[in-house]
């Protein structure tokens, strides 16, 4: 089992963010605070988290993930193969230059997952050529009621002329979410879906 308060591999200067990875084969892989691999002048850092095993309630436990940078945010990914929860703090994977990449999240749980907030978009005030928000990928094999639990989820800055990224969201159960913001046609929630707001874009 893996389990600290908090890491902090983040850059305020013109580094790149640090990677950051946590493997757990038999507990929980747990992290009660954030993880910030950001980067203020460069590309963010990338986090990769997999557990096979749980403490009795989670199986993967994490606070808030900032990899946001200025070329690109780092990716995100999170897998679990227990069947035990899967709870998340809010991913923020930003992209803040004109031509930035926003960072791609991806995460696939055995059991029911649990996430805040996710922004994968460009947020310069005008983006240039190759500009884009990052795609989310949110897949769960619970069959409960609330088999994913998500948060907002922007994948798209229409206002800035960046381009948008993909929001795919499948689980065996249940899925809630919030706002789900991406270009038309770029969004898929399979199969069954409550929506916390009036509409997915």
């Amino acid at each position: 089992p893996f389990g600290t308060t908090a890491i902090n591999a983040s850059s305020k200067g013109s580094g790149s963010g640090g990677n950051v990875t946590l493997l757990s084969r038999a507990g929980a892989t747990t992290i009660l605070g954030d993880v910030d691999t950001s980067s203020a002048g460069s590309s963010g850092g990338a986090i990769a988290a997999a557990s096979a095993g749980d403490n009795g309630l989670y199986s993967i436990l994490m606070g808030n993930l900032n990899t946001s940078g200025s070329a690109a945010g780092g990716s995100v990914l999170v897998v679990s193969q227990n069947s035990m929860g899967t709870a998340i703090g809010t991913i923020t994977t930003q992209a803040s230059g004109a031509g930035g990449v926003g960072g791609a999240v991806g995460i696939a749980a055995l059991g029911a997952l649990e996430v805040g907030n996710i922004d994968t978009t460009n947020t310069a005030a005008s983006a240039s050529g190759g500009a884009k928000s990052g795609s989310v990928f949110l897949s769960s094999g619970s069959t409960a009621i609330a088999a994913i639990l998500a948060g907002d989820i922007n994948a798209y800055n229409s206002a800035n002329g960046s381009a948008t990224g993909q929001a795919i969201l499948i689980a065996s159960g249940l899925i809630t979410s919030g706002t789900i913001t991406t270009a038309a046609g770029n969004s898929s929630v399979n199969p069954l879906h409550i929506s916390l707001t009036t509409s997915i874009s």
